[in-house]
């Protein structure tokens, strides 16, 4: 028995050692990797188990070998089991329950953070759908036009176009000492993570304060991007902000609650509840549309005459779209509505305009879309009657194009205009109207004419055209080089647009 006593003993002071665990912290992450520590026993004869321990006659399998641990990365916790021993001794069952209660607790953290992650369903992979339109009707009463006026919230939230988690929060029932008023607030939110108390990470979204304004009258609507922040008051005025600071710049009293509210670069429009439309020029400070009726713009001989988007130039000229697809600009020299596409019969005697033709003239990637191309995209397109003579089709289409091209001459958008005239250039040429394209190129080349149109050169444009008939037409290119029409088009010199 003494040699009995003597391998517990033995035994005892090897499981002492191998619960000496090594504890390594890193990151807010606890790792535990414990100590392997082994004997060698030549000289100890094995004892020989009693005759009462055997329960079957089977004979036991030779002990597998142990093999080693794998490393064990920092970030990773080691679920290694540490309950090697069948022996019924205290304090080994003590020692075990120790090792069997940290494995639970590494096996809840991995499963805590294997949870965190969603599952991605099929709905996930389909493309966004595009939101439609909502137009605004409109009510014709005792010849006077209205629209309804939308319902105060009272709290509002509009992004700021172009910066990314730049929100302007209003409150229109901010107490403050007492007194119940209107705040106006642009945050910054972001995202941030942190680690709770069971060690997740969890992320929380923080918002920065930029600046702050009270205003007395409670707010409708809000239009902002990063150079102004607009605001539609219900006292009928319109207030505008610095965005990059809250400078207060501009107050503007309407006849009317504002309706609809826009913002393209410097320039700004709003259209009232009793459908005047009234557009300004902030870099400028001046207004470029004052409060101009709707109701012109409207035909009698359809119902459908309900406002589905109104866009402004960067220069405060607008553009309207009506529900029936007309789309009216504003003249600012004649101070009229001017129609840049109406719907009538005339649209089914010709050939529409494909998203083909509105890329030919693409050639600069500097130049972005402007608001008359984009539309020309996303209106319906009639398809033309049958048996329609292909003369009546290029008068139509003509005409159709030179009403297009005065409607972006008066946007002043480069790309809207460079586009129209190269495609309006391209069906003279289709027709062989050569009386029309000299007059393009005397135009072009008219002396005393301001040396650029719609921010582009007219020596450029002159060029583009003439370039463009000796590639379709070179008959007519050498009449009208022959005439002396054009004789600045003949010159080498490579000009720039700008």
């Amino acid at each position: 028995m003494p040699k009995e006593s003597e391998a517990k003993t033995m035994e005892k002071k090897m499981m002492e050692e191998r619960n000496k665990q090594i504890e390594v912290r890193k990151d807010g992450k606890r790792r535990i990797q414990p100590v392997f520590c082994g004997t060698t026993a030549a000289d100890t004869p094995s004892v020989a188990p009693a005759p009462e321990a055997k329960k079957t006659s089977t004979v036991a399998p030779p002990p597998a070998k142990k093999k080693a641990p794998a490393p064990v990365r920092d970030d990773e916790e080691d679920l290694e089991d540490s309950s090697d021993s069948d022996d019924d001794d205290e304090e080994e069952s003590e020692d075990s329950d120790d090792m069997e209660t940290s494995d639970v607790e590494s096996s809840r953290k991995r499963k805590t953070a294997t949870t965190t992650s969603r599952v991605m369903l099929a709905m996930d992979l389909k493309k966004p759908v595009l939101r439609p339109l909502e137009p605004k009707t409109l009510k014709v009463t005792d010849g006077d036009a209205y629209l309804d006026a939308p319902e105060q919230q009272p709290r509002l939230s509009q992004h700021v176009q172009e910066r990314k988690g730049m929100f302007v929060e209003v409150d229109n029932r901010w107490k403050h000492g007492g007194i119940e008023t209107t705040q106006i607030r642009l945050v910054k939110k972001k995202q941030t993570e942190e680690m709770e108390d069971d060690e997740e990470e969890r992320r929380r979204t923080v918002q920065e304060c930029i600046w702050m304004a009270v205003v007395g009258a409670p707010v409708i609507m809000v239009a902002a991007n990063k150079y102004h922040v607009m605001l539609g008051c219900g006292d009928k005025c319109i207030r505008a902000y610095r965005t990059i600071c809250g400078t207060y710049t501009l107050s503007v009293r309407l006849g009317a609650l504002p309706v609809m509210l826009g913002l393209k670069e410097n320039a700004a429009y709003v259209v009232t509840q009793t459908c005047r439309l009234s557009t300004w020029n902030l870099k400028q400070g001046k207004a470029v549309v004052a409060r101009e009726s709707l109701l012109e713009c409207l035909e009698t001989s359809t119902q459908d005459n309900n406002i589905l988007s109104v866009d402004v130039s960067e220069s405060g000229v607008p553009l309207v779209v009506f529900t029936n697809g007309s789309i009216f600009t504003f003249n600012v020299s004649l101070s009229c509505w001017i129609p840049a596409i109406s719907t009538n019969i005339l649209a089914r005697l010709t050939t529409p305009i494909s998203d083909a033709q509105l890329e030919i003239s693409n050639t600069s990637s500097s130049l972005s879309v402007g608001p008359l191309v984009r539309l020309l995209k996303r209106m319906r397109r009639q398809t033309t009657a049958v048996g329609v003579a292909p003369q009546v089709v290029k008068a139509v289409k003509e005409s159709q194009l030179e009403q297009l091209l005065h409607c972006a001459e008066q946007l002043g958008n480069p790309h809207d205009y460079q586009t129209i005239l190269m495609l309006y250039v391209e069906t003279l040429c289709q027709g062989g109207s050569e009386k029309k394209l000299k007059n393009i190129l005397n135009e072009l080349s008219r002396s005393g004419a301001p040396m650029q149109v719609c921010g582009l050169r007219r020596a450029a444009l002159c060029d583009d055209v003439t370039r463009m008939i000796k590639l379709r037409q070179p008959a007519i290119a050498d009449r009208i080089v022959a005439g002396g029409t054009a004789t600045a088009t003949t010159s080498t010199k490579n000009r720039s647009l700008f």
